[in-house]
């Protein structure tokens, strides 16, 4: 009983301090962007971190006594001031929910169930994939790849209602989300060298996709693509950041393949409406398309061309002159992209210029582009490698060569394999829109491979490796 008696105090008091800063708000009576005060002149939002533990272990024993809607309150009020420490209570919260969920034979009730955490969850992934894009980019209305799917500026509502499908089809993914934030908000406050921050939080997300397919393997319930790391969390943040750092790593391959959910206009398959993400361009409709279509079109696709002609045009004068790593390097981003992206997605982008003439920006990657580019870088490397067998001596000749062959060589088996293995699905989806689908594109994709492992036994003899 004294326990309980406990708890309803907490929950009278966490219910007044919302009050007061609710009224300071209101009254205008606080200066912008310095936190209510209690009556003892300490900040309300310290006096709730300092409950933090206590309050998680109430919210698991007895949820019925905490209303959803005051513990989105209660973190909403923390973030402002410290983003971290409000992240790891919401976070403490969710697993309380799942916990209870977990020990219950029977369905909880709607209040106490892990989708009344929707408003939480918005709060703690706020701004959401989902969300009005604050930048107010519009630029992606001249997008003639983005005209094919209206681009929605979803109220609050529908955005929960989104969050609320996730959180019923696979909370701890929803809750693992979570967990990603606080991992990718720390690498950022905790600051340092940028290129260091930016493998940082690369790292942090392909581990976080890993972690969720994990989760959901077997799942047909959710389909998030954990190939595709920027799929695989609803903060636009994290998304944002995570392709951010991939530009000045020159990681535009994986740019490409994972906003390329971004732009897809295919629709639900209809046996399989009740799938959250079945709809694999449902992304596509969403506000945070708008700037990554631009950044594309006007940053990614550019410096990725200029990377590609500046290693051909150096190869055509001297194939021999090149670093060996920047002929794998090439070689690996031309297959990534021929493999990953999706056979009904062309590369070509446009957007409106950022200059104040406003003119259309359109960019683009022919697919011939690729193939030709992959047979010259691939045939030089061929060249080197054969050159350091004739340039060193007997006994480390093979030895070299195998050395530098060798990542590209289990690089490229591994990008091809992963292929093979979700093949089946994406053929089953080619077919279904057969009339939306220029079949020649569809050949052209399955090609890739025979081209890839023709490749392969080329390169197989310079490498240690037996198959």
């Amino acid at each position: 009983a004294l326990e309980r008696l406990n708890m309803s105090n907490l929950r009278i008091k966490l219910a007044n301090m919302i009050a007061v800063a609710d009224a300071a708000d209101q009254q205008g009576s606080k200066t912008k962007g310095s936190p209510a005060l209690g009556s003892d002149g300490r900040p309300l939002w310290k006096s709730i971190v300092d409950k933090e533990k206590q309050l998680v272990q109430y919210v698991r024993a007895e949820p019925a006594l905490f209303d959803a809607r005051l513990l989105r309150s209660t973190v909403k009020m923390i973030l402002p001031h410290d983003c971290i420490a409000g992240l790891k209570l919401g976070l403490g919260i969710c697993e309380a929910y799942l916990a209870n969920r977990n020990a219950s034979p029977i369905p909880l009730p709607a209040s106490i169930a892990c989708t009344a955490l929707d408003g939480l969850v918005h709060v703690l992934l706020f701004p959401t994939v989902f969300d009005a894009d604050t930048a107010g980019d519009s630029s992606a209305s001249d997008d003639p790849a983005m005209a094919a799917r209206k681009v929605v500026t979803p109220d609050v509502q529908l955005v929960r209602e989104r969050i609320s499908e996730c959180l019923h089809a696979c909370p701890e993914v929803v809750f693992e989300m979570v967990r990603l934030e606080i991992r990718i908000q720390e690498t950022v406050l905790r600051g340092g060298e940028q290129a260091q921050v930016a493998e940082s939080i690369v790292t942090a997300m392909k581990e976080h996709a890993k972690t969720v397919g994990r989760m959901l393997e077997g799942s047909p319930q959710v389909q998030i693509h954990s190939l595709y790391p920027a799929t695989t969390t609803l903060s636009a943040s994290a998304v944002r950041l995570y392709l951010n750092s991939l530009v000045p790593m020159r990681a535009y391959d994986e740019y490409l393949v994972n906003t390329q959910w971004w732009r897809a206009s295919s629709k639900v398959d209809h046996d399989q409406g009740s799938v959250v993400g079945a709809d694999y361009g449902w992304l596509a409709s969403y506000p945070l398309a708008r700037m990554l279509n631009r950044q594309t079109a006007t940053l990614v696709v550019p410096r990725f061309r200029r990377q590609i002609d500046v290693v051909r045009q150096t190869i055509q004068k001297e194939p021999l002159s090149l670093e060996p790593r920047l002929y794998r390097d090439t070689l690996l981003k031309i297959s990534r992209i021929n493999l990953m992206m999706r056979c009904d997605h062309p590369l070509s982008f446009s957007a409106s210029s950022p200059s104040k003439d406003g003119g259309l920006i359109t960019t683009s990657i022919p697919a011939n582009l690729l193939a030709e580019a992959f047979e010259d870088v691939g045939h030089a490397f061929l060249m080197l490698l054969e050159a350091l067998t004739r340039h060193t001596s007997h006994r480390d000749a093979y030895k070299r060569a195998a050395a530098e062959a060798q990542p590209l060589y289990e690089s490229l088996v591994l990008l091809v394999d992963v292929e093979r293995g979700h093949r089946p699905r994406r053929r089953e989806s080619a077919a279904k829109l057969a009339k939306d689908i220029d079949q020649l594109q569809y050949d052209d994709r399955k090609s890739q491979i025979a081209s890839i492992n023709k490749y392969l036994r080329k390169l197989e003899s310079y490498t240690s490796t037996v198959n």
